[in-house]
């Protein structure tokens, strides 16, 4: 009893007065795992309605969930960053493809510190007003990308593309509650990545207040929030029967977010 009385009390206030703040609003409006709240929670910048709003915005930001998604995002950037550093070392190309790519700030901070120089960057995505806004994005820092109103389980599209040497999934398998579109997403991204290619994901090992959170939020089809947990050992195990090699990954301080590199 009590414990869903806590539930009602903090759904009810994360609804109204939690409206103020902008993040808890755009998570409210576009869903808790649409590209456009990430991308919020990734710059990081408080803001909100009638100065209350903005210190609820704080409040919001801080959260530990919030600040290992922060990590999550450097995790990935870094990656990026290494490898086309590495590549370049080899006087070999680039070719990145982000199959839910959302606002892909990862790939932006990653390029704004190494350059684009022989990297080709590819991302997919269902939101339809992703492509103009983040190519735009993209362009105002001087990148060119190419981006794809699709979704990542188009895997005919997805074959019919260059080879990449380099795919990510950010943020995306802890929506997916069934293990066998993870598992056969995953062997696709094998299929597709040239010899020596990596594969870098992210995956979801706990959550602070799970049933709060599906209760008071919606995904990003605004449909009523599922998430599914998947230990690092689990994702190792798929990514292994796929046939990826020296797998490592890391993880933030709680142990939310990790972050899994393998390669082909």
């Amino acid at each position: 009893m009590f414990k869903r009385c806590r539930i009602f009390i903090y759904t009810f206030i994360i609804r109204s007065v939690g409206r103020l703040s902008t993040g808890i609003r755009i998570c409210l409006e576009s869903g808790l795992t649409s590209g456009r709240m990430l991308d919020y929670i990734y710059e990081n910048k408080p803001s909100g309605r009638l100065g209350i709003g903005k210190i609820i915005d704080k409040i919001y930001l801080r959260h530990p969930d919030w600040q290992a998604i922060r990590i999550r995002k450097d995790s990935v950037s870094g990656y990026i960053t290494e490898t086309i550093l590495n590549n370049r070392k080899e006087n070999s190309p680039t070719a990145i493809l982000d199959i839910a790519a959302g606002f892909a700030r990862y790939i932006l901070e990653a390029l704004e510190k190494v350059g684009q120089e022989n990297t080709e960057v590819i991302c997919l995505d269902t939101n339809q007003q992703y492509p103009k806004e983040v190519k735009e994005r993209f362009q105002k820092r001087g990148f060119h990308i190419r981006y794809e109103n699709k979704s990542a389980f188009d895997n005919d599209f997805i074959k019919s593309l260059v080879s990449p040497n380099l795919v990510i999934s950010s943020g995306f398998y802890d929506w997916i509650v069934d293990d066998k579109p993870v598992e056969d997403s995953i062997k696709i991204v094998y299929e597709i990545l040239r010899p020596g290619g990596c594969f870098v994901l992210t995956g979801q090992g706990k959550h602070p207040d799970l049933e709060l959170t599906t209760k008071a939020f919606i995904d990003f089809k605004k449909e009523p929030l599922k998430m599914k947990m998947r230990q690092p050992e689990v994702i190792k195990s798929l990514l292994e029967k796929a046939g990826f090699k020296n797998i490592k990954h890391t993880t933030d301080k709680w142990g939310y977010y990790y972050t899994i590199k393998g390669e082909k």
